[in-house]
């Protein structure tokens, strides 16, 4: 039961996000009536209440506005908020009330003042994106910079920004994304660079500036070892992106605005300038100012986050085959591969029983690049081909250990050709 007298929890914060319109004037308080002005009020929820109304009111005692806005889903740390728009355009003041279910309703909460506004509001606005999937990205940091300073704000989970500050003045607007990569790139990227360095597969501009990893601006045999380097875990971070102090290139793609200047990336030997956008001078609002983002070293594009699942797998296999001993009284264990079209990428992982000495690459994979990092009891393996590897369940590596009285076990932990997850056997015994 709601008294009607009941005013103590309503406390209400209200933040301003002014919308102009052309014959909207400098000062609210003066802003003609078909000015649009939206305010976003907090209030403490009241026990009892099954709905709440927002009253509105210029600078005289009487609320001029009463608008049922219902029962909004408390927040984090159980606050109400609501965003209420096409009010007055003279508002200046505003107070909350609550009803019980039988719309008794309680004396309006203290009454609390429109901030300060910033004359004649620009609202720099736009999305970033994964390319080429489109997926949103979100908590990317995006920064507006000018002479008086920075207002910095992260990305809604559609990818979506939005900064407002006073037109007028030179900007320039840059963001850095903080999504995981989830090790996007992988031996099939390194494969792609050494195809396009052989003239074998023709990448677009930005698929290369994404897989140039030693960010020399060219593509060349090294970028590929860098990224199945990176792969199997043997470096941390790929050159660029240490550099960059970031994972993601980023790339400027805003639709054009009055005084607008799209800034390219540029990374050399020793620095790293993001890509941005500047307003010389911002005069207005300024939409669609989208960046799209690329992993570092994924030429493929098929980075996705760890929410989503790419739902494929391929339809070949990597099994091991029985451990023999060779002439030299060493052990080898091979490593066979069955694809139906072939492969140029493999990528696993394998327990071991025993210390590798080295992977020992067969036939036409001896033409491959080939990355293997032991680790403690176990093995990262990747290989990348120009041209494609049979995968016709012929042997394409060998594993070789130390001489011994008992074969060495191994066990596949998990593997992928062409970077799509394939069927295993359990061990070699």
């Amino acid at each position: 039961m709601l008294p009607p007298d009941h005013r103590g929890a309503a406390r209400a914060r209200p933040s301003r996000r002014r919308r102009a319109t052309a014959c909207a004037a400098v000062a609210l308080a003066l802003a003609a009536p078909t000015a649009a002005l939206e305010v976003r009020l907090t209030w403490t929820p009241v026990s009892g209440a099954v709905g709440y109304r927002i009253h509105a009111r210029d600078a005289a005692a009487a609320w001029t506005s009463v608008r049922d806005v219902g029962a909004p889903a408390p927040e984090a740390g159980g606050l109400l908020r609501h965003l209420a728009t096409a009010l007055p355009a003279d508002s200046a003041w505003f107070a909350v009330s609550a009803y019980d279910a039988e719309d008794r309703s309680s004396a309006p909460s203290n009454a609390v003042p429109l901030p300060p506004s910033v004359p004649h509001d620009a609202v720099v606005s736009g999305v970033i994106a994964h390319q080429p999937s489109g997926m949103p990205l979100p908590s990317a940091a995006v920064r507006l910079r000018g002479a008086a300073g920075a207002i910095e704000v992260a990305t809604h989970e559609d990818g979506s920004f939005a900064i407002s500050v006073g037109a007028g003045g030179v900007w320039e607007l840059a963001a850095q994304v903080a999504e995981p990569t989830n090790a996007a790139a992988g031996a099939l990227d390194a494969a792609w660079v050494l195809q396009a360095v052989a003239g074998l597969r023709r990448l677009t501009p930005d698929q290369a500036a994404a897989c140039d990893v030693t960010g020399n601006g060219a593509l060349s045999a090294l970028d590929a070892t860098f990224i199945l380097q990176h792969a199997v875990g043997a470096l941390a971070r790929l050159p660029v992106a240490e550099r960059c102090a970031s994972d993601w290139l980023l790339l400027a793609r805003p639709a054009a605005a009055d005084g607008q200047r799209v800034i390219a990336p540029l990374v050399d030997a020793s620095s790293c300038a993001a890509a941005a956008v500047a307003y010389e001078p911002l005069s207005g609002d300024a939409a669609a100012q989208n960046f799209v983002a690329m992993p570092f070293g994924d030429c493929t594009g098929n980075w996705r986050p760890a929410r989503v699942s790419l739902g494929q797998s391929g339809d070949g296999g990597l099994e091991l085959g029985v451990a023999y001993r060779r002439s030299s009284g060493r052990w080898a264990v091979p490593l066979i591969v069955s694809a139906t079209d072939g492969f140029n990428a493999l990528e696993a992982r394998l327990a071991l029983d025993t210390p590798l000495l080295e992977v020992r690459p067969l036939g036409v994979t001896r033409d491959a690049v080939v990355v293997a990092l032991p680790a403690g009891d176990g093995l990262r393996l990747a290989i990348a081909a120009v041209e494609a590897l049979p995968g016709d369940g012929r042997r394409v590596a060998l594993l070789i250990f130390a001489a011994a009285a008992v074969a060495p076990t191994v066990r596949i932990l998990d593997a992928a050709v062409d970077d799509l997850p394939v069927a295993t056997t359990l061990a070699n015994q």
